[in-house]
């Protein structure tokens, strides 16, 4: 019975989103995650995209775009998820570490606590900021030197869409 419900559930994924296309961010919140988790996330991203704009501004700060990915994306078909997976893309390309101080002080800057992770064998560098609803959100970081910009990210996203992976987009010029 588990296998059949599960597979009702990506069924309906694949003739809702197009077959894992990009999911837009409203059906992401309502559909997506539990309603607890909504309101807390949507506060988190528009504070954590303004920390990053106001150093953007100020220093050498990024201009973001912010996307969901990860099993968050996948909870119609496995039942929920245990945390929320973020990527953040700024607007041109930088090196990985100016980014993760960038975004450490723009979380740092709209008050809020975090933990820093390196990379461990599979895993990648995160930054794991707990919200009110006691959902973690991930901020991870890929393993390339240079982050690549928001525009080439996207472009590499929508190509992956054949492997499964959908994503949403949460903040950024891609919304407008």
């Amino acid at each position: 019975m588990v296998g059949l419900i599960a597979r009702m559930r990506e069924a309906y994924v694949n003739i809702t989103y197009g077959g894992y296309e990009s999911i837009p961010a409203e059906e992401y919140y309502a559909e997506f995650l539990q309603e607890r988790d909504r309101k807390p996330l949507k506060e988190f991203v528009a504070k954590f995209a303004a920390g990053l704009e106001d150093r953007e501004r100020w220093t050498m700060g990024i201009k973001p775009t912010i996307l969901a990915v990860g099993s968050s994306l996948h909870s119609k078909i496995y039942h929920g998820y245990r945390d929320i997976d973020l990527r953040v893309y700024p607007e041109q390309a930088m090196q990985r570490t100016r980014q993760i101080a960038e975004i450490k002080e723009a979380l740092a800057s709209k008050g809020y606590k975090y933990t820093f992770e390196e990379a461990v064998a599979y895993t990648e560098d995160t930054i794991m900021v707990p919200l009110e609803s006691r959902m973690v959100v991930d901020i991870i970081f890929g393993c390339e030197e240079m982050v690549p910009s928001a525009d080439d990210a996207i472009e590499k996203e929508l190509k992956s869409q054949a492997l499964g992976c959908p994503f949403s987009i949460l903040y950024g010029e891609w919304l407008f």
